[in-house]
């Protein structure tokens, strides 16, 4: 079976977040995917068929099936455009089983490297706001250190992504999560990952840009990812809500020894608030020999 490697949000390859795609015949069973995803260890693994000229996905980590995925999904829109020769192309539809459908765009392709858009298939919501002692107790730093006047809060992207806010990125850079705790805390607030953010812009500029430094953390697998599409999706519906605006750029460095470039558009389109998520995917490695569990 046809499969790949693909790292996106990446500023060359080496770098953003890895994928493995599997190019299947027809629908693929959930936990097959699962089973592979613990084989491979990536931080996630997808499988896509064509329906109609359309890709159809699901996704999967080493914990089992996920409902959602940002760089998943770029990471297959990648491998449509790779294997189908395409250059640029505008309104081309998608579907992910377990979230819902929506529309890509490429705007470039080389040999090995694409710049995909994605239109989100809806605009994250708040689910609920997160306590910032025991926030801070799970991280290993002072109360203080969250701050007040930014968003802590849970904010579903398709799934579930934890939003704390630090004061600096020094603070952001040297802290050692209690991924130990990290399994109950998230369980108790129904959290898929934490997005510890800092704001390099105090204020949004007339243009509406904010710059953004993060790290994504999670008590299973890899435990720590350098590009989250979903998350940096609800960082920056989260963003905004909180300054009441009614368009904004965001562009997201994340990680740390390894790092990823994500960039974030939300804007009012036929009295509709949309977001959109781009940034590019390089090939990595390819082929047609994959053991797919029976």
């Amino acid at each position: 079976m046809d499969f790949a490697i693909y790292d996106v949000f990446c500023d060359e390859p080496y770098s953003g977040n890895q994928a493995a795609i599997v190019h299947s015949n027809g629908p693929f069973d959930s936990d097959r995917l699962a089973i592979l995803a613990k084989e491979l260890n990536l931080p996630e693994t997808c499988a896509y068929w064509m329906s109609d000229g359309t890709p159809h996905m699901i996704f999967a980590t080493s914990k089992g099936p996920i409902k959602a995925c940002g760089h998943g999904l770029l990471a297959v829109l990648a491998d449509v455009a790779m294997t189908q020769n395409l250059t640029t192309s505008k309104g081309l539809g998608y579907v992910v089983e377990t979230s819902g459908s929506g529309i890509w765009e490429l705007s470039h392709r080389g040999s090995r490297s694409a710049y995909i858009c994605v239109k989100w298939p809806q605009l994250p919501t708040f689910s609920e706001f997160l306590p910032a002692d025991e926030t801070a107790q799970l991280l290993g730093v002072d109360g203080d250190r969250i701050r007040k006047d930014l968003p802590l809060a849970a904010f579903n992207s398709g799934i579930t992504n934890g939003l704390v806010p630090l004061v600096d990125e020094n603070e952001l850079v040297r802290l050692q999560p209690n991924f130990c705790s990290m399994k109950s805390y998230f369980a108790e607030h129904g959290l898929d990952d934490l997005e510890l953010y800092c704001v390099a812009e105090e204020q949004i500029a007339e243009s509406g840009h904010l710059n953004i430094r993060s790290r994504n953390v999670f008590w299973y697998g890899v435990q720590e990812e350098s590009a989250t599409g979903t998350a940096s999706l609800s960082l920056a519906a989260a963003l905004i809500d909180h300054f009441d605006c009614s368009s904004l750029h965001v562009n997201v460095s994340q990680g740390t020894s390894r790092r990823g470039n994500i960039t974030v558009r939300i804007a009012t389109e036929a009295e509709t608030m949309t977001a959109w998520l781009e940034g590019r995917v390089d090939l990595i490695a390819s082929g047609t020999d994959l053991a797919i569990p029976g």
